[in-house]
């Protein structure tokens, strides 16, 4: 999702809340429900890397030579890798956009189109 009026895409939690904040059109309870959730999805996401980093060393520390060849990753893995984890970032803050719209639209009593439109909101997936 895009925003035609957003001057620069947000890249940290921190810029993605200041920006959720200076949104006078989203009421400050919403603002703090979504703040929170978003810092703890981090904070998981982080629990979540150092589990990850903890098995790999215990993998890698009792394996074999030949194992610890086959379970390196090349370049290629790691971009794609990477690439997957920066599709379940915007899935998850693409959703969370699309239940402030939501959220907005009950409000209003119209559809997400509406508020999308509104808003100058593109919500097309490209």
């Amino acid at each position: 999702m895009s925003s035609k009026a957003a001057s620069g895409d947000p890249t940290t939690i921190d810029q993605i809340i200041e920006a959720l904040n200076s949104d006078k059109s989203i009421p400050d309870s919403l603002k703090t429900e979504i703040s929170q959730d978003l810092r703890y999805k981090v904070s998981v996401v982080a629990d979540l890397r150092g589990k990850n980093q903890e098995l790999r060393q215990q993998v890698l520390g009792e394996s074999d030579e030949s194992t610890q060849k086959h379970m390196d990753y090349s370049s290629m893995d790691k971009q794609v890798l990477r690439h997957i984890q920066q599709l379940k970032i915007y899935n998850d803050l693409r959703d969370t956009a699309m239940k402030i719209l939501a959220i907005m639209a009950d409000q209003k009593k119209t559809d997400i189109t509406a508020v999308a439109k509104e808003l100058q909101v593109d919500t097309t997936d490209e």
